[in-house]
């Protein structure tokens, strides 16, 4: 069996012939099945799950699962899956860019404004 491994970020990834893999939820989320079929199971969930291409699983933070390619020995056919955390997780880089971008369109906003009214003083002298 492999060692436990965190969902992160949004993440897109798949199983192949990796076998059994342990995963730790780090953020409440949803993980999307893809391609194939995805065997999960749950401490203290006395049912295993399988979920086919285009299931959602709501998953909550702290939560302890074990995945693995359905049917077992299919693996080589590999089970494509997406890893989308709730809320948005953005870089300090990219919140200073779309700042900077609001302030720009904020400036452009008021420059139409101010240019629209002077057109329609224009149109009402003329």
């Amino acid at each position: 069996m492999s060692h436990l491994q965190d969902l992160l970020a949004a993440h897109q990834s798949s199983l192949g012939a990796v076998g059994v893999q342990h995963w730790r939820v780090r953020r409440s989320g949803v993980l999307c099945v893809q391609g194939g079929a995805l065997w999960l199971t749950r401490p203290g969930d006395c049912a295993d799950h399988v979920l086919p291409a285009g299931t959602a699983v709501p998953l909550a933070a702290g939560e302890r699962i074990t995945v693995s390619a359905w049917p077992a020995g299919t693996a080589e056919l590999g089970v494509r899956w997406h890893w989308q955390p709730q809320g948005r997780v953005v870089s300090p880089g990219l919140r200073w860019a779309a700042q900077g971008l609001a302030r720009l369109l904020s400036r452009l906003a008021r420059g139409l404004d101010a240019w629209a009214a002077r057109c329609r003083l224009d149109a009402a002298g003329a």
